[in-house]
């Protein structure tokens, strides 16, 4: 079957609220062409319909994943936001998002990334790895500036946290 006839049989079940059937049409492409981001993520979306939530951030993490390596740095981001939405607790994700945000030039968002791993490490008692990412008050970027925090006091004109390895 083709590529496009396994879309429209795909996007057919799914209206017809067969889900399960409409992802195993998906799946076939995903296994012909591995490197159709697009039809993965349609994956990703079907598993968020079937509130098969673990699966569909896995689906959506690749995705997220290969765009950054293929630096399509704007497509990762979006889709590493989709995966917060999902799931606001993976701290992973905020860390990736701080590193893709510095990378497009969008220094202020990196910083509250930044801020939002360095809260976390900090509410785990993991200090080392919280000043990796310097502290909520430690760090102000030229410009425009947005507070994660109405309690967070910043110093002027830092520049971004530098990173320290926490292996």
């Amino acid at each position: 079957m083709s590529k496009e006839k396994l879309l429209e049989q795909a996007e057919k079940y799914a209206k017809d609220g067969k889900l399960d059937k409409a992802i195993k049409e998906l799946q076939k492409l995903v296994a012909t062409d591995p490197l159709d981001m697009r039809v993965r993520l349609k994956v990703a979306d079907y598993y968020v319909k079937k509130k098969e939530i673990p699966l569909a951030l896995k689906t959506y993490q690749e995705v997220a994943d290969f765009y950054a390596k293929e630096n399509f740095h704007l497509k990762s981001i979006a889709v590493y936001k989709t995966i917060l939405k999902l799931n606001p607790s993976i701290v992973e994700i905020n860390e990736k998002l701080g590193d893709l945000y510095r990378q497009v030039g969008l220094d202020d968002d990196a910083v509250n990334q930044y801020y939002i791993v360095a809260g976390y490490y900090d509410n785990k008692g993991m200090t080392l790895q919280a000043a990796g990412f310097g502290s909520p008050s430690s760090c102000k970027l030229p410009g425009k500036q947005t507070n994660p925090s109405p309690n967070i006091t910043r110093r002027p004109n830092c520049s971004p946290p530098e990173r320290i390895a926490r292996d």
